[in-house]
């Protein structure tokens, strides 16, 4: 029962953002008709959403209610968790390399200040957003995988509920 209570907790944490990275995902799939390198991080972005609403689903459908689910919710869980870790094990890298070295980020800033005409805009609040969107994503990454680790968990101690569709 423990631990269905952090995996409920987690997916009742992960709902929101992946709410707000919807519309992102969107914006950058249609953004991708135009330019077709940035289908990549469409694609990633979009399986972060439906792992999400997949978990989601399995936690409230399934485990709650007991009711029976689709073999299809399973597969749509399990592949989109796969693209998910890569997203998230990114995610913790990159949080887990700008602690250690946190003049990448003024680096990078810099670099950003030289190459766009960002005129007017403060050096340090950029600096300061900069920061929170990388150790945003470490915390997101970090919730991520476990909440992956343990739908995967749950999924293969909860096989009873997949029906197979006929």
């Amino acid at each position: 029962m423990k631990l269905i209570n952090i995996y409920r907790i987690l997916s009742f944490l992960l709902l929101p953002i992946a709410m707000l990275i919807a519309p992102m995902a969107l914006i950058t799939l249609l953004g991708g008709l135009a330019n077709p390198l940035i289908l990549l991080p469409a694609f990633i972005l979009l399986c972060i959403v439906i792992y999400t609403w997949c978990s989601f689903r399995f936690l409230i459908v399934g485990i709650d209610q007991q009711k029976p689910l689709k073999q299809s919710l399973k597969d749509w869980l399990k592949v989109n968790a796969y693209v998910s870790i890569a997203f998230a094990a990114l995610s913790v890298i990159d949080g887990i390399a700008a602690l250690a070295n946190p003049q990448v980020i003024e680096q990078a800033m810099q670099q950003a200040m030289e190459q766009s005409a960002m005129n007017g805009v403060d050096p340090t609040m950029l600096q300061t957003m900069m920061q929170f969107v990388v150790y945003f994503l470490l915390i997101y990454g970090v919730l991520l995988l476990v909440h992956i680790v343990l739908s995967l968990r749950l999924v293969k101690l909860y096989s009873f509920l997949f029906s197979k569709e006929k």
